[in-house]
């Protein structure tokens, strides 16, 4: 997600957490994001982001 917020070419990433931090807005706001990503056809995010919000609550 760091590389299609913030810039292609970095080399360090954000978590999700630091990510809604850093844009001031919640996490699931990042999640909506990649939900929108992924429509678009985006082929970086896993399908079921509903798995990757529980991840972030284990």
């Amino acid at each position: 997600m760091t590389k299609k917020l913030i810039n292609r070419g970095t080399r360090e990433y954000m978590c999700i957490p630091c990510l809604a931090q850093y844009f001031d807005v919640t996490c699931d706001d990042i999640y909506d994001r990649m939900a929108y990503f992924k429509e678009m056809g985006c082929m970086l995010f896993p399908c079921n982001q509903e798995k990757l919000k529980e991840k972030k609550h284990d």
